[in-house]
């Protein structure tokens, strides 16, 4: 089920093709998951008090299960995966790429690509 218009979960990236290899897919498959985690674990930075799973967080978890072998993997998986996007997200640098797209959306609402390079300013390392 789809999340109206303006709802959390809008997250549904296109899966792209990086080639034959399992390692491909496999880190094809970590930034869509990292993408999907990093709203629901900035909240959790924030201290946004939450007592439900959000939908990006049930979009991770059932993607992971169709890519994976097994409910267990794909368990494992996401837990290995989610401090690696916190500690990412943690980052001083990440923090004032993010404020600086958040704030420079608030005053335009829509940004270009070349918008929001410059409202990110230098990207992390």
């Amino acid at each position: 089920m789809e999340p109206a218009k303006g709802e959390e979960g809008h997250f549904r990236p296109n899966w792209p093709i990086f080639g034959n290899e399992t390692k491909d897919e496999r880190l094809c498959l970590e930034h869509v998951l990292a993408m999907a985690l990093a709203g629901p674990i900035s909240d959790e930075l924030r201290n946004e008090p939450r007592s439900h799973t959000t939908i990006d967080e049930k979009y991770a978890k059932s993607v992971a299960s169709q890519r994976l072998p097994s409910l267990a993997e794909a368990t494992m998986f996401l837990e290995e995966l989610r401090p690696r996007v916190r500690l990412f997200l943690e980052r001083t640098e990440v923090r004032a790429m993010v404020k600086g797209l958040a704030e420079a959306l608030l005053e335009r609402k829509t940004l270009g690509h070349d918008e929001a390079v410059a409202a990110m300013g230098d990207s992390p390392t």
